[in-house]
């Protein structure tokens, strides 16, 4: 085989090589991610269920049981209008 033979197979092994640890790298970050969103999810998901907890036993020592009279759902004279949290959106 010529040279530029030989030369255009080397720079074709060597960019497949390149490309496979790229892909390598690209897919091991990919996995760190997901394991990082997993945790979130799961921090986010306790945290959710905290704070239903709290907002109950702040209805249950004001007196309120929900409904219309719960002091929760009114918003502060301060407020935009807009929905306090997600869990009221």
């Amino acid at each position: 085989m010529p040279d530029s033979q030989d030369n255009r197979i080397q720079k074709l092994e060597e960019s497949g090589a390149f490309t496979d640890r790229t892909v390598e790298q690209l897919s091991d970050e990919v996995l760190q991610l997901n394991r990082k969103l997993e945790r979130m999810t799961t921090r986010l998901e306790r945290l959710e269920a905290k704070l239903l907890r709290v907002e109950d036993d702040v209805r249950e020592a004001m007196g309120g049981g929900g409904g219309d009279d719960d002091p929760l759902a009114e918003a502060p004279p301060h407020a935009s209008g807009g929905p306090r949290h997600p869990t009221q959106g």
